[in-house]
């Protein structure tokens, strides 16, 4: 191939590292990818249903895949241990034992199971991605989402059960472990209400968690209806269908999790005051409780700062929310007519933020 002169002149050749970056970048697409194949293989599981070191052999035939497929299954394995979900161990042969990571991963493990996160990678959601250089150039304030499926995410939630069902786990798992991490750190914050309401509370595992926690507190779940009618009867909660935009039913604390940034600012302070107005209490600490997450954000969980980018990536595609930084987080809490409002790191990517009528 030959090039020339003037497309050549005034070239630098890129440093390695560079070079070595970019490649990295357009093949690491591939290790959320196998982290996924990890899970529909059912690998964690039979790992641990082992009750030792697994040999590569036995793995396979757990699984079970053909033996012509055990040395492709082996480079599999390779990837997924050196992105820390398997420790490797070689004598003879290669066995593997499960690490932290992978234990999220355990289909059977109840709530503590994240293995429904990989819903981020199902192919409803990935679609859309595709055309978003396309979708910058176009006017129009219709979503990636919307055009791809002509209809909003919520639609299409409320006419397919799958999706709406691997959703709202895939939600529920998150906020598991960030409400089990909130109650531990601040539980003061709950101390001396007497009623909570989780709007947008999906399942209800949040609620759960902290009705637990605290048995005297009076708990509540408020969604969509065609949430609630999904949704077991619990002997620690009460659960109620509606529409935040309409009316939110009062309580002493207003929690509203991972929720808000899914919504424009206009949206989020319609939300916010329907929040305020079902505020019991409010001579007596009632308040509304947000968690979710503030870029800029001092943290210590790892990778943090590029999690919430890429949550906030993925909210320009699917709907009309973003993720915000504190004084966006001030904007819409003072338009919404709060008098002040308090922010308090947790030990996931999310924050608390505590906003008082």
């Amino acid at each position: 191939m030959e090039f020339s002169n003037e497309l050549c002149e005034g070239f630098t050749v890129p440093d390695s590292e560079s070079i070595a970056l970019l490649i990295n970048h357009s093949l690491c697409f591939l290790g959320p990818m196998a982290v996924k194949w990890a899970v529909q293989l059912h690998i964690p599981e039979h790992i641990h249903k082992y009750g030792k070191p697994m040999p590569l052999h036995d793995l396979a035939r757990a699984i079970p895949i053909p033996p012509s497929k055990e040395t492709r299954l082996g480079r599999l394995m390779r990837l997924l241990v050196k992105q820390g979900l398997f420790e490797e161990s070689t004598n003879q042969a290669s066995v593997y034992s499960l690490t932290p990571l992978s234990r999220l991963l355990i289909s059977n493990a109840g709530p503590k199971n994240m293995s429904a996160l990989m819903c981020m990678m199902d192919e409803l959601l990935l679609k859309p991605l595709f055309s978003l250089s396309e979708w910058f150039k176009l006017d129009g304030t219709a979503t990636p989402f919307k055009r791809t499926y002509g209809k909003e995410i919520w639609e299409l939630m409320s006419e397919n059960p799958q999706f709406n069902e691997m959703f709202n786990k895939g939600m529920a798992c998150q906020n598991y472990h960030k409400i089990k991490g909130v109650v531990q750190q601040y539980p003061e914050m709950f101390r001396g209400a007497k009623s909570l309401v989780d709007v947008g509370g999906g399942n209800g595992i949040t609620v759960s968690v902290i009705a637990e926690t605290f048995p005297d507190l009076k708990c509540t779940v408020f969604d969509l209806p065609h949430v609630i009618s999904t949704m077991p009867e619990s002997k620690v909660f009460d659960k109620v269908a509606g529409s935040m935009f309409e009316t939110v039913p009062s309580a002493d604390i207003i929690l509203i999790c991972d929720t808000l940034h899914n919504w424009s600012d206009e949206h989020c302070i319609k939300i916010l005051k329907k929040c305020k107005e079902a505020i019991h209490g409010k001579e007596n600490g009632g308040k509304v409780m947000i968690m979710d997450k503030v870029i800029g954000l001092e943290s210590d969980v790892p990778k943090a700062s590029e999690t919430l980018l890429f949550h906030d990536m993925m909210m320009m595609v699917v709907n009309d929310g973003k993720e915000r930084d504190e004084q966006e987080w001030k904007n819409i809490i003072d338009e919404a007519g709060y008098s002040h409002y308090k922010i308090y790191p947790t030990n996931s990517v999310c924050a608390i933020m505590e906003i008082f009528p």
